[in-house]
C-alpha cells in the first residue's frame, strides 16, 4: 500500500422511502500519491461506487474486502469518495 490510506466517515443514514436502505460514505483528501485506500467504518460488498474528485469511477479499481485498490496512482491532494 501507498501512503495513508485511512478514511473517515462523513455521512451515514437512511436513504429512500418505506424499505429503506443504509448509505455508508467514507472520504478521503490524499496526502502523498496511493492506489489502495481501506474502508474502516463500515463492510463493502460488490454494489459499492466510487468517486474521484466528484467524477464517478466504474472501472480502473478492484474491491478485495474492504480494500478498494485503483490501478493508476491517485496524486496528492485528491478527494476520493467510497459509498456502499
Amino acid at each position: 500500500m501507498n501512503g495513508d490510506n485511512d478514511f473517515s466517515i462523513i455521512s451515514n443514514g437512511a436513504t429512500g422511502g418505506s424499505g429503506s436502505s443504509s448509505s455508508l460514505k467514507q472520504q478521503k483528501f490524499v496526502s502523498s500519491g496511493q492506489t489502495d485506500f481501506v474502508v474502516t467504518d463500515f463492510n463493502l460488498n460488490d454494489n459499492y461506487i466510487v468517486f474521484v474528485d466528484g467524477v464517478l469511477q466504474s472501472f480502473g479499481h478492484t474491491r478485495n474486502g474492504n480494500i478498494v485498490t485503483f490501478d493508476y496512482l491517485i496524486p496528492e491532494g485528491t478527494e476520493v469518495i467510497i459509498i456502499n
